[in-house]
């Protein structure tokens, strides 16, 4: 099997076959909605994300992120302050993934042990945070457990898969450690934890509505 991103496009193939995102469900299916937002306010909100995203993963991996990214310092340096605070120890960075199960994709900014045990965190750089990243960070911990039966996987990652795997008891509820940190460019962070077990539900739930839409030529992505 072969599975691919274009991050450029933000499209998923499975076998060459374009399959749906986390993103593309919430949308789709009504849970979020940024059609009354500025295009010209989104386009710039969505070039800082992916630029502190791209910067703390170079930060992560330890290789140089100043001489492009010294004008998104201050965020990176929230996410190295969070990172302390937590202990964090990236396993996965940036990193996409296929569920077999329900046939959707995603990429999770981070799974990471930590010292509150392993789990998922979203990179975030909006001034609030939206009730739908809980079912977003949901998906993204389901196919993060779903994945491993697709493609091989470090040993070290699977361990801590394993362990998610066992508080979600085999994916069928979430687990209490799915975490937005909200980074800002003075330096501070906010971190927000997700602890419904039933965000995974909700999602599935959006997933089966979004794809009915999509067969029934109601909807596209």
């Amino acid at each position: 099997m072969s599975f691919s991103y274009d991050q450029a496009k933000h499209h998923y193939e499975v076998d060459g076959r374009r399959i749906i995102s986390n993103t593309d469900v919430l949308k789709i299916a009504g849970l979020s909605n940024l059609n009354a937002a500025n295009p010209v306010d989104l386009h710039f909100a969505a070039e800082i994300g992916n630029q502190v995203h791209a910067a703390t993963l170079l930060h992560d991996q330890k290789k140089g992120w100043q001489k492009e990214y010294g004008h998104v310092a201050g965020y990176v340096a929230a996410w190295i302050a969070f990172s302390a605070e937590y202990e964090l120890k990236p396993l996965l960075r940036e990193y996409s993934l296929y569920d077999p199960i329900f046939n959707y994709a995603t990429t999770v900014d981070c799974f990471a042990m930590s010292n509150r045990g392993p789990g998922t965190f979203q990179i975030k750089t909006v001034t609030s945070i939206s009730p739908e990243t809980a079912i977003q960070t949901a998906a993204e911990e389901h196919a993060l457990i779903m994945h491993r039966e697709v493609l091989p996987l470090p040993s070290d990652v699977l361990g801590a898969i394993k362990l998610v795997e066992h508080w979600c008891n085999g994916g069928r509820k979430s687990s209490e450690n799915r975490w937005a940190v909200q980074l800002f460019s003075n330096g501070q962070y906010i971190p927000h934890r997700f602890e419904g077990p039933y965000d995974i539900i909700i999602f599935t739930a959006a997933l089966t509505v979004a794809q009915w839409l999509v067969a029934n030529g109601k909807a596209k992505y």
